[in-house]
Protein backbone atom coordinates (compact mmCIF):
# COMPACT_ATOMS: atom_id res chain seq x y z
CA UNK A 1 0.00 0.00 0.00
CA UNK A 2 3.00 2.40 0.87
CA UNK A 3 4.27 2.04 -2.66
CA UNK A 4 1.06 2.59 -4.17
CA UNK A 5 0.55 5.56 -2.25
CA UNK A 6 4.29 6.54 -3.40
CA UNK A 7 4.07 6.16 -6.73
CA UNK A 8 0.09 8.77 -6.79
CA UNK A 9 2.09 11.05 -4.82
CA UNK A 10 5.29 11.10 -6.72
CA UNK A 11 2.84 11.30 -9.92
CA UNK A 12 0.59 14.16 -8.43
CA UNK A 13 3.73 16.17 -7.60
CA UNK A 14 4.92 15.78 -11.28
CA UNK A 15 2.09 16.72 -12.60
CA UNK A 16 2.34 19.72 -10.22
CA UNK A 17 5.85 20.68 -11.45
CA UNK A 18 4.82 20.22 -15.32
CA UNK A 19 1.96 22.62 -14.97
CA UNK A 20 4.14 25.38 -13.18
CA UNK A 21 6.63 24.85 -16.41
CA UNK A 22 4.02 24.71 -18.95
CA UNK A 23 2.71 27.66 -17.17
CA UNK A 24 5.67 29.94 -17.71
CA UNK A 25 5.48 28.53 -21.10
CA UNK A 26 1.69 29.81 -21.62
CA UNK A 27 1.92 32.71 -19.81
CA UNK A 28 4.50 34.43 -21.99
CA UNK A 29 3.50 33.24 -25.13
CA UNK A 30 0.13 35.09 -24.29
CA UNK A 31 1.66 38.29 -23.18
CA UNK A 32 3.55 38.33 -26.60
CA UNK A 33 0.25 37.77 -28.20
CA UNK A 34 1.52 34.31 -30.01
CA UNK A 35 -1.24 32.04 -31.27
CA UNK A 36 -1.96 28.95 -28.93
CA UNK A 37 -3.33 25.67 -29.94
CA UNK A 38 -3.38 24.06 -26.84
CA UNK A 39 -2.08 23.59 -22.99
CA UNK A 40 -1.76 20.04 -21.99
CA UNK A 41 -1.21 18.45 -19.38
CA UNK A 42 -0.14 14.32 -19.58
CA UNK A 43 0.56 12.84 -22.95
CA UNK A 44 -1.53 9.81 -25.15
CA UNK A 45 -5.14 10.01 -25.81
CA UNK A 46 -7.16 13.33 -24.45
CA UNK A 47 -9.55 12.03 -21.29
CA UNK A 48 -10.76 15.70 -21.18
CA UNK A 49 -10.65 18.22 -23.22
CA UNK A 50 -12.28 21.94 -23.25
CA UNK A 51 -11.88 25.00 -25.62
CA UNK A 52 -11.98 28.41 -24.34
CA UNK A 53 -11.02 31.52 -26.24
CA UNK A 54 -9.85 29.49 -29.26
CA UNK A 55 -7.38 27.47 -26.73
CA UNK A 56 -8.26 23.94 -26.27
CA UNK A 57 -7.21 22.60 -22.45
CA UNK A 58 -6.65 19.14 -22.13
CA UNK A 59 -6.04 16.05 -19.86
CA UNK A 60 -4.16 12.95 -21.36
CA UNK A 61 -3.97 9.05 -20.34
CA UNK A 62 0.00 9.46 -19.53
CA UNK A 63 0.64 11.98 -16.39
CA UNK A 64 4.39 11.98 -17.05
CA UNK A 65 4.75 15.38 -18.72
CA UNK A 66 2.77 18.10 -20.87
CA UNK A 67 2.90 20.50 -23.85
CA UNK A 68 2.00 23.88 -24.89
CA UNK A 69 1.35 23.74 -28.69
CA UNK A 70 1.85 26.91 -30.42
CA UNK A 71 0.50 27.75 -33.67
CA UNK A 72 3.26 27.41 -36.41
CA UNK A 73 5.86 25.59 -33.78
CA UNK A 74 6.67 23.64 -35.85
CA UNK A 75 5.95 24.43 -39.52
CA UNK A 76 8.22 23.54 -42.03
CA UNK A 77 5.91 26.58 -44.81
CA UNK A 78 5.65 29.67 -44.24
CA UNK A 79 2.79 31.23 -42.41
CA UNK A 80 0.82 34.05 -42.81
CA UNK A 81 -0.31 34.33 -39.46
CA UNK A 82 1.63 37.00 -37.74
CA UNK A 83 0.80 35.63 -34.53
CA UNK A 84 2.74 32.15 -35.45
CA UNK A 85 5.10 31.32 -33.72
CA UNK A 86 7.93 31.14 -35.95
CA UNK A 87 7.05 34.54 -37.38
CA UNK A 88 7.56 36.17 -33.40
CA UNK A 89 10.22 37.84 -33.25
CA UNK A 90 13.17 36.04 -31.93
CA UNK A 91 13.45 37.80 -28.29
CA UNK A 92 9.65 36.96 -28.07
CA UNK A 93 10.60 33.44 -28.73
CA UNK A 94 13.56 33.33 -26.48
CA UNK A 95 11.78 34.54 -23.51
CA UNK A 96 8.85 32.25 -24.51
CA UNK A 97 11.24 29.19 -24.21
CA UNK A 98 12.87 30.71 -21.34
CA UNK A 99 9.48 31.00 -19.51
CA UNK A 100 9.26 26.64 -18.36
CA UNK A 101 12.69 26.86 -16.99
CA UNK A 102 12.12 30.02 -15.24
CA UNK A 103 8.69 28.74 -13.58
CA UNK A 104 10.76 25.81 -12.36
CA UNK A 105 13.57 28.35 -10.86
CA UNK A 106 10.84 30.36 -9.16
CA UNK A 107 8.97 27.72 -8.14
CA UNK A 108 11.90 25.76 -5.92
CA UNK A 109 12.89 29.24 -4.34
CA UNK A 110 9.60 29.96 -2.92
CA UNK A 111 9.06 26.10 -1.67
CA UNK A 112 12.57 26.46 -0.52
CA UNK A 113 12.16 30.67 1.51
CA UNK A 114 8.77 30.73 2.16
Amino acid sequence: MNTVLGIIGGLLLLTFLVVAHEYGHFRVGKACDMRIEEFAVGFGPKLFSKIKNGIRYSIRALPLGGFVQFYGEDAQEVLEEPRAFNNRPIWQRFLTLLAGPAMNILLAFLLTVG
